[in-house]
């Protein structure tokens, strides 16, 4: 039996596309790209935790798919344009499989397995859920209704208003439960955040602590 809901980790490939620049020259290309793997190979332990969720990397560029990186999971294409185009994309192509569709990035490898559950719970009593970062953008959004291209597209992604217009929007079509807040690995500034929120967690597991470990060298 095909499960309900699906969740697409939007990210991209080392050599393929430029990786978190704001982090330059914090640390060197070799190092963010060592923090993105452990980042990936951290989002993909979690959601390997999910047993009735279909997860599935969304990769930034076609010529990535398929390559070994990636194959813990089934890969999407996230196809070309804007980032709101490819995310609309990316629900599109789901939406007609899965009532409940779950958007994530791989720059918050804190995020535990139980708050993603959770969001599937509230998606019960509303139509939509978000989860804020503390830059102004989101690290999730989960929803069971349709949201047209031209509200995906029309969001300032990148922007400390990004939740808030987005948030807006999806108020004006439908109901939007709000998680708690957390934050992405973006500049220098987020890395002593992140390793507190790693410190929350009830359990921290090797992969995480490795990516502690590689933080606090830079924090």
């Amino acid at each position: 039996m095909m499960n309900s809901t699906a969740l697409a980790i939007f990210t991209k490939t080392i050599g393929l596309s430029k990786l978190k620049t704001r982090l330059s020259p914090t640390m060197t290309e070799t190092e963010i790209h060592k923090l993105h793997l452990l980042n990936c190979q951290a989002i993909e332990e979690t959601v390997h935790m999910l047993k009735s969720i279909d997860s599935f990397w969304a990769l930034a560029e076609s010529q990535a798919i398929g390559q070994d990186i990636w194959s813990g999971l089934p890969n999407l294409d996230q196809g070309t344009g804007s980032l709101g185009e490819r995310l609309f994309h990316i629900f599109e192509t789901l939406r007609p499989q899965y009532k409940n569709i779950i958007f994530i990035g791989a720059d918050s490898p804190q995020i535990n397995h139980s708050t993603i559950e959770r969001s599937t719970e509230l998606l019960k009593s509303y139509d939509f859920v978000l989860g804020p970062a503390t830059d102004g953008g989101y690290y999730l959004f989960a929803g069971k209704e349709n949201v047209s291209k031209d509200i995906w597209s029309s969001v300032p992604y990148s922007s400390c208003d990004t939740y808030f217009v987005f948030k807006n929007k999806l108020e004006a079509i439908g109901t939007v439960a709000i998680l708690e807040s957390m934050t992405d690995i973006d500049d220098q500034s987020s890395l002593s955040h992140v390793i507190k929120e790693f410190a929350q967690l009830p359990i921290i597991r090797p992969t995480q602590q490795r990516i502690i470990e590689h933080l606090k060298r830079y924090s």
